[in-house]
């Protein structure tokens, strides 16, 4: 069974620690399967939560819906807003998150002009789609702020320099981040978040969902789309941020966890269904992406667990 790899730096109280006082904390993870119970409903008080996935998928919900998010994809969370993800679980991704104090809760944004302040904060509060489509910037922003705490055992000047560029850092992030929810609000009439994906992933996507049973699937949307499997497979790494056979696999467990709401439906029924070779295969693969096991997920369901009955998430 693999383990997480977790790097978290936190502030501990108003005006801790941290190179930069009101980043509450900042991490970057790499889970290779499924953590369960890692990602239980919570809420932050008093602060933002960004997110920026690097690789893989998760699944978050709030109260108003859920979101599948890939690489790329930056989540945002209000202050206060109760967040979580499906089955509790912080599924197979890479990722940076960063829990940001808000200025209205007493958290002051230092060595920024005030007014800016202001504005940004008031910026992030008018988001109202949680899922942002990031870019390189941004991306590179995280990891400044990220790599300076990380090297904040440092004293003297060089200290200095480095709470300036985690400083930095971290205005760029969020003015990045405005601008980037800016451009797709602006967009959302005429475009829609598969307008960034090449016609050949859209096509295998979509193949690959109405083909689940089929073991040989992936090859045949090679063939449809006029693409090696190697070429096709390097495409979905570079726009999807997971392999051809991890966006399959998660696929078909994302739909085989809908089947099983079905209590007329045995778990050999629904692995069979999904092209599994043995319910043990299914629950196997069903426990890496969720982290739970099928019939773990059934009785979750059947005891109206509110985390495993949501209604399916977006993508």
């Amino acid at each position: 069974m693999y383990t997480p790899t977790r790097t978290v730096f936190r502030s501990g109280r108003r005006g801790g620690h941290a190179l930069v006082p009101e980043i509450l904390e900042i991490g970057w993870g790499h889970f290779p399967t499924a953590y369960g119970g890692h990602l239980r409903r919570h809420a932050h008080e008093g602060a933002f939560e960004l997110c920026l996935i690097l690789s893989g998928e998760v699944e978050w919900a709030k109260e108003s819906g859920g979101e599948v998010l890939r690489a790329g994809d930056v989540y945002v969370t209000q202050p206060g807003e109760m967040h979580w993800g499906r089955d509790d679980a912080m599924h197979p991704c890479t990722l940076y998150w960063l829990i940001l104090g808000s200025p209205a809760h007493d958290y002051e944004w230092s060595g920024m002009d005030p007014q800016l302040a202001l504005f940004l904060e008031g910026a992030l509060r008018n988001i109202r789609t949680p899922k942002i489509h990031g870019s390189r910037h941004l991306q590179a922003a995280f990891r400044q702020v990220f790599d300076e705490h990380r090297n904040n055992k440092l004293s003297g000047d060089t200290m200095l320099l480095r709470r300036g560029s985690a400083r930095a850092g971290l205005q760029s992030l969020m003015i990045e981040l405005i601008r980037l929810y800016d451009q797709e609000v602006a967009a959302a009439p005429v475009h829609s978040t598969a307008d960034s994906l090449p016609r050949p992933t859209l096509l295998t996507m979509e193949f690959l969902r109405r083909n689940p049973n089929d073991p040989q699937a992936p090859h045949r949307a090679c063939a449809r789309v006029g693409m090696d499997y190697r070429s096709l497979n390097s495409e979905f790494v570079e726009h999807l941020g997971t392999t051809l056979a991890q966006y399959w696999l998660r696929e078909r467990i994302r739909l085989a966890r809908e089947q099983l709401s079905q209590p007329d439906t045995t778990i050999t029924e629904v692995a069979a269904q999904f092209g599994f070779s043995s319910s043990q295969h299914f629950a196997t693969a069903f426990r890496k992406i969720t982290g739970l096991t099928p019939s773990a997920y059934r009785r979750n369901l059947a005891q109206g667990c509110a985390t495993a009955h949501l209604a399916p998430l977006l993508t």
